[in-house]
């Protein structure tokens, strides 16, 4: 089997790319294709408010919540950055582009409770870059 970087043969049985910065740039291309991907979903004309979105999704016992997305180089981004945001009272989201993000709730422990996808926010945050987001929850 060939490196699918540059189809040299790959030594060792347990081993996709030849290199480590071959293996670098494959994780790196697969993220890439992810946020694209991301980009490219259609977002409908009109979206239930934020608030109510958020809320209904919340499971019991969530107390706070943050917003994810792709992030350029593979990996999600969550935001804001460095803190969660409130249900009650409710916290409107800070996000850098309009997309469907995840929403990610934790409980009072700042434990992660469940993560639910297709929260759609048809508004950016100005000032908040993707770059910028935490790369954990």
């Amino acid at each position: 089997m060939g490196c699918p970087i540059c189809d040299r043969e790959v030594i060792r049985a347990d081993a996709v790319y030849c290199s480590v910065r071959h293996r670098v740039a494959g994780h790196r291309a697969r993220g890439r294709a992810l946020y694209n991907a991301w980009i490219a979903l259609p977002l409908p004309a009109e979206a239930v408010d934020a608030e109510i979105a958020i809320i209904g999704a919340s499971p019991d016992g969530a107390a706070w919540y943050r917003l994810a997305c792709p992030g350029l180089w593979g990996g999600s981004r969550y935001f804001p950055k460095g803190r969660r945001l409130g249900l009650s009272p409710f916290e409107t989201p800070e996000v850098p582009r309009p997309g469907i993000y995840r929403a990610v709730y934790f409980d009072v422990w700042d434990d992660v409770i469940t993560e639910v996808d297709g929260i759609v926010m048809l508004t950016a945050t100005p000032g908040v870059y993707l770059s910028r987001g935490d790369t954990s929850p």
